[in-house]
């Protein structure tokens, strides 16, 4: 399978930004994060029958149109970083849409089993850009046989996990039923996290990132619903009694435990006895913190919690203790954001 650029256009807001919320100042959350990195993601829509070859241009107008709409509430990603600074200049320049022409059919590449990696790089924006890029860029993907893939990058410089998928719901709603119908995000995140001299501090990111480790191996692992029930099962299931579950774990706390586990005991069959193992995760803060943020708040707003796994510290590799090994790592971290 190959993918072809056929078009790239920018796409304006459809009102300009009040002059008033054209210099958006980022927050010390956002400072550190490199203004080159980006985060993405891609939605697969398999063809429904003869009528998706049709109406694909009419989908890419349709989605152009309610982009260039959805900017005007979302106006930090028409503009660009302005380098060096703690500013995002709200100008207008627009978001980078791109129209792409995929080989072969949507649903053999979304088969069970290894997706294609090489391709799938190539139906999002690459992750790491130039500086002076669009904050937004989009690629529609049209596979032959009607499919469609539709790839986001978005910097992450201002925007975090929640903020992402907080905008395309909001640009979803706009698409299906209208832009009136979309609640209003909040960009005042520096308001409670103002920016700080940070030129006394390293940049928490090294200078070779954006440099691919060929050593690196992606998998893709499934899980049903029959497989989650399992391992919720499984973590109640205390072998040694030596502790016990008193709450439901969730589908993330159990599927991370049993990846955690299976990578400990890899580690130990390689060097021959157990090694300690940390485990870190972003934690969204936004419901965990005692500052009286709105609910609709972007920006980067989370922190980092760790889960230790210590041979000899009362440590074991049965599922429930590690499951309660995260959850301690993740409640940890919730009072020190909110008791520092």
């Amino acid at each position: 399978m190959k993918v072809q650029i056929l078009a790239r256009k920018l796409i304006t807001p459809s009102s300009p930004t009040p002059l008033n919320l054209q210099k958006l100042k980022i927050s010390c959350l956002d400072q550190n994060l490199p203004s080159n990195l980006y985060t993405s993601c891609i939605f697969y829509y398999p063809a429904s029958g003869e009528e998706d070859c049709v109406n694909t241009a009419e989908k890419s107008k349709q989605l152009q149109k309610s982009l260039s709409e959805i900017l005007t509430l979302y106006y930090p990603l028409g503009g660009r970083y302005v380098k060096g600074s703690v500013f995002i200049d709200c100008n207008d320049n627009g978001a980078e849409y791109l129209e792409a022409k995929a080989s072969g059919c949507l649903s053999e590449f979304l088969k069970e089993g290894e997706l294609e990696t090489e391709l799938r790089n190539h139906l999002a924006p690459p992750l790491f850009q130039p500086e002076e890029s669009p904050l937004l860029i989009v690629q529609f993907n049209m596979f032959e046989c009607g499919g469609l893939a539709i790839g986001i990058s978005v910097t992450h410089k201002i925007v975090d996990g929640f903020t992402l998928f907080t905008f395309v719901d909001a640009w979803a709603t706009a698409c299906r039923i209208g832009i009136d119908k979309v609640h209003s995000p909040s960009f005042q995140l520096s308001s409670f996290c103002p920016p700080k001299d940070m030129s006394s501090i390293n940049n928490l990111f090294s200078p070779r990132m954006g440099k691919r480790d060929n050593t690196i191996v992606e998998k893709r692992i499934v899980f049903n619903g029959a497989d989650l029930s399992s391992l919720k099962a499984a973590a109640h299931v205390n072998v040694n009694n030596s502790g016990s579950l008193k709450y439901e774990p969730s589908r993330v706390q159990v599927v991370t435990a049993f990846i955690w586990r299976a990578l400990i005991k890899a580690s130990q069959a390689r060097h021959g006895c157990l090694c300690p193992s940390y485990l870190t995760h972003i934690v969204d803060m936004r419901r965990r913190t005692a500052l009286p943020i709105p609910g609709n708040l972007c920006g980067n707003f989370g922190t980092m919690s760790i889960a230790q796994f210590i041979p000899g510290d009362d440590s074991t590799l049965q599922l429930h203790d590690l499951v309660n090994r995260i959850k301690e790592g993740m409640s940890s971290c919730y009072m020190a954001e909110m008791n520092p």
